[in-house]
């Protein structure tokens, strides 16, 4: 009797070791990550991605650069008469370096650039979200409709700057920035 015992006790162990181990393949099996596309290679995209990322610091290091050596004497304010501020200046710069892309490279890239750039330079800027007037014919419809007016400029010592043209907002444009 007691050997049937103990052989009915190695049977059972044997089957929940048995059990234990068919739990364990179905489980790690049904939580396996399946590829969303698993005829897609991701690693080249990831490699086309950081490769595309190094890329654009580079240009903003160059445009920094670029800046930076275009710097003039004139006062930093837009005020002063028959000479472009360097405010200004490294504002049109940068604006030409890139072309405008609607929720690629537009105002928030922009905005956020020049400000980084400002800063870079030991001037105390921000990037500023105003909801501008888009029936003044300053803004393209697109862009104006689709964020319902919604835009990214740069702040500058009581200065805004218009970051996607380069273009200082004077006080007779603040109406239509929503700016006081």
């Amino acid at each position: 009797m007691k050997e049937k015992t103990l052989f009915m006790s190695i049977v059972m162990i044997a089957v929940m070791i048995v059990l234990a181990v068919c739990l364990g393949y179905f489980y790690n099996e049904s939580n396996k990550e399946e590829k969303v596309c698993p005829n897609v290679d991701t690693s080249s995209i990831t490699k086309t991605l950081k490769d595309n990322q190094k890329e654009l610091i580079k240009q903003q290091e160059d445009i920094k650069n670029q800046i930076y050596l275009k710097k003039t004497n004139c006062n930093p304010t837009y005020i002063l008469e028959g000479c472009k501020s360097t405010i200004e200046n490294i504002a049109t710069d940068l604006s030409k370096a890139r072309d405008y892309e609607l929720d690629v490279y537009d105002c928030t890239e922009f905005s956020q650039t020049l400000s980084g750039v400002y800063n870079d330079l030991g001037y105390k800027a921000k990037t500023k979200s105003v909801q501008v007037d888009c029936n003044s014919g300053l803004f393209e419809n697109i862009a104006c409709s689709k964020y319902n007016g919604w835009h990214s400029i740069v702040e500058l010592d009581n200065v805004y700057v218009e970051s996607t043209t380069g273009d200082i907002i004077t006080p007779d444009k603040y109406k239509f920035y929503g700016l006081r």
